[in-house]
């Protein structure tokens, strides 16, 4: 009888330890903080190494992986550069590109998209002229 409770107890006991191991917190292991950390870093310094655009403005903030850039740049082309660079590093995951386009005292971006982009814009919208004959 008392072997019978002695195996019950060392079984209720490695129950209740195979048990406590699967509770799960919402707090980043010390491993994936490291990690995200190390991107990070590495996504800054890639911007600052960068040979043709200043990343001044752009902020790096990184979870589980996912790296989020946020802040100004001068053209879509430094924001899609920025983005860029962010994708080649290893453990990054994702990229989130929610950088802004500096305005400027006329409220339009400090950089006018290219000459071919706005030719088709204006050829657009000459196409919905309609010319009125007889006041019709």
């Amino acid at each position: 009888m008392r072997t019978r409770f002695e195996l019950f107890l060392l079984l209720l006991a490695a129950a209740a330890m195979a048990l406590t191991g699967c509770v799960s917190s919402k707090d980043p292991t010390t491993g994936r903080t490291f990690d995200d950390r190390t991107v990070k870093t590495q996504v800054e310094q890639a911007l600052k190494d960068e040979p043709v655009y200043k990343f001044t403005y752009v902020r790096v903030s990184t979870h589980h992986g996912v790296v989020q850039l946020s802040g100004w740049a001068n053209s879509e082309e430094q924001k899609a550069r920025a983005a860029e660079l962010a994708r080649q590093l290893d453990g990054v995951y994702e990229v989130v590109n929610k950088i802004t386009l500096k305005p400027t005292s006329t409220g339009y971006p400090a950089y006018p998209p290219r000459a071919d982009a706005r030719n088709a814009a204006v050829e657009e919208e000459s196409a919905r002229v309609e010319v009125l004959e007889d006041g019709k």
